[in-house]
């Protein structure tokens, strides 16, 4: 599974502002990040993100638009027909188990622990193949601002977990190269679980914060 990295130091001159949505995802849950057990139905259209140039001084993200299969890392398949897709995706049986995997996740944090040293987790990537490419696709979206010589902007990222029971993991506050890795508490319910982890940078400093939500973003292709 990949994992976000954080933006600094991009050149003021190529910034202006990044916005974008997509199609919702859907689950046998609630719409917030506990999504509930079974399998899962993710739908929507897969972007390619542009990065910003001198000439076109923004992040776009435009359909790609074309065909293929859609393949989830716990089982289930789909097509691609002009970069739209639904696929069902396989509830699986996890064997590794919290403390190990998420451990590793979030190694940026101080004292990562979980409260159920039974429970085990799996997680979800979704690889294409075919006309659209060889790659993988994931929920992002970055907005960039520049105002008073300067910029902001944030990078966010959805990531999907299941857990074979309910667990509450929490992380304490850590720094490091300029950026500050905010505490948090993630309750996670047996099942699908999505964690939307956001970076609010400037040109020489981020804040990362993690919350479990399922926020609409672009489905951005990566090979």
């Amino acid at each position: 599974m990949k994992k976000t990295v954080v933006i600094t130091g991009i050149t003021l001159a190529v910034i202006l502002l990044a916005m974008g949505c997509s199609n919702p995802t859907s689950g046998s849950g609630t719409p917030g990040g506990n999504l509930g057990t079974g399998p899962l139905t993710l739908k929507g259209t897969i972007r390619e993100e542009v990065d910003p140039t001198m000439q076109n001084p923004n992040y776009s993200y435009p359909l790609k638009n074309a065909n293929g299969t859609l393949t989830a890392s716990t089982g289930g398949t789909a097509e691609i027909s002009g970069g739209s897709f639904e696929i069902e995706v396989e509830e699986p049986t996890p064997t590794v188990s919290v403390s190990t995997a998420l451990g590793a996740f979030f190694s940026a944090w101080a004292n990562v622990e979980d409260d159920n040293g039974s429970a085990k987790v799996d997680w979800l990537d979704l690889t294409t193949s075919g006309a659209i490419g060889t790659g993988e696709i994931s929920k992002k979206k970055i907005q960039i601002s520049v105002s008073g010589g300067g910029y902001t902007g944030s990078l966010q990222t959805v990531f999907y977990f299941y857990v074979d029971a309910d667990v509450t993991i929490t992380g304490g506050e850590a720094t490091d190269s300029g950026t500050v890795y905010k505490a948090f508490t993630l309750n996670f319910k047996e099942g699908w679980n999505a964690v939307f982890w956001k970076d609010s940078f400037t040109a020489t400093s981020g804040t990362v914060t993690l919350s479990v939500s399922n926020p609409d973003l672009y489905w951005v292709f990566d090979d």
